[in-house]
């Protein structure tokens, strides 16, 4: 399944009239500051859980691109099968140690030990899991998915490079690390070249990896029992919800977020229409 060219034209005209608001209004620190609330909940859940997208994408495509190789033995087949198996194993285990690193995160004896045995013992179980899935399904049913594995890693890779580059450019401090408006910088206000945390708020890298669940709707025509409207739906809620969290714990502003959903959602439009052009260009004759 893709997405139409309308629904990205409708989503840039949304950026930039946002962009010009925020730019000449204090919107961007008066709404910021007046849905903070540090102790929420739900905002801490998706501090957790909101990035498990990228992880659980770079899980994805390594497992279909682990499944599609060809099983004739060869150095290639072996070559391919280890690293198959190390990637496999390091996202297994990143992906249930992620949630618990930001329980963490600002603990002073940082992560328990018995926590990281946990993350451990639940990424070996998600890992058996991937990989009985790869032995039980025919080679055939991967080869059918490698584009699609394709285009995840990249985009993966094109949004954990891009966002951690700006933020490095722009400099901006995080809304938690300023006490009033005098001290607070418009999106547009760039100071390179930020080292601190504090000052690598533009653009939200929570949110840009959590967006990541977006491309997943590459795969919604194989999964027959989930209707691909209402994946589109969950997908938007859960990257608005995951951006909107990072604001009400005061780690962003609204600019931050806005600009990191857009970063995922264009960049997997591009990346999309790169790695399917073959294709496309195939159905055509």
């Amino acid at each position: 399944m893709t997405v139409s060219r309308k629904f990205y034209l409708i989503a840039l005209l949304i950026l930039i009239v946002l962009l010009a608001l925020f730019a000449l209004l204090p919107w961007d620190y008066t709404l910021s500051i007046a849905i903070y609330n540090s102790h929420s909940i739900w905002a801490e859940f998706f501090n957790m859980f909101g990035e498990v997208p990228l992880y659980g994408g770079f899980l994805l495509a390594t497992t279909i691109l682990f499944g599609s190789r060809n099983r004739v033995k060869s150095l290639k087949y072996y070559v391919l099968s280890v690293l198959g198996v190390v990637f496999m194993l390091l996202f297994s285990i990143i992906t249930p140690f992620m949630p618990i690193r930001y329980v963490f995160e600002f603990a002073e004896g940082g992560i328990p030990t018995i926590w990281m045995i946990i993350a451990i013992i639940i990424g070996l179980i998600i890992f058996s899991l991937m990989f009985f899935w790869t032995k039980k399904k025919d080679r055939k049913v991967f080869v059918a998915m490698k584009k699609e594995a394709v285009v995840l890693i990249l985009l993966g890779l094109y949004v954990v490079i891009s966002v951690n580059v700006l933020k490095m450019i722009w400099g901006r401090p995080r809304m938690r690390s300023i006490d009033s408006i005098d001290e607070f910088r418009y999106w547009y206000d760039i100071r390179p070249f930020a080292v601190n945390e504090e000052f690598k708020s533009f653009p939200s890298g929570h949110t840009a990896n959590g967006m990541m669940i977006f491309a997943y709707i590459m795969f919604i025509d194989k999964i027959k029992w989930i209707k691909s409207h209402y994946f589109i739906a969950f997908a938007l809620l859960w990257g608005v919800f995951g951006a909107l969290a990072r604001v009400v714990l005061g780690a962003h502003f609204f600019t931050d977020v806005i600009v990191a959903l857009y970063i995922t959602i264009f960049g997997f439009a591009w990346i999309h229409s790169m790695v399917f052009k073959n294709r496309k260009r195939a159905d055509l004759k």
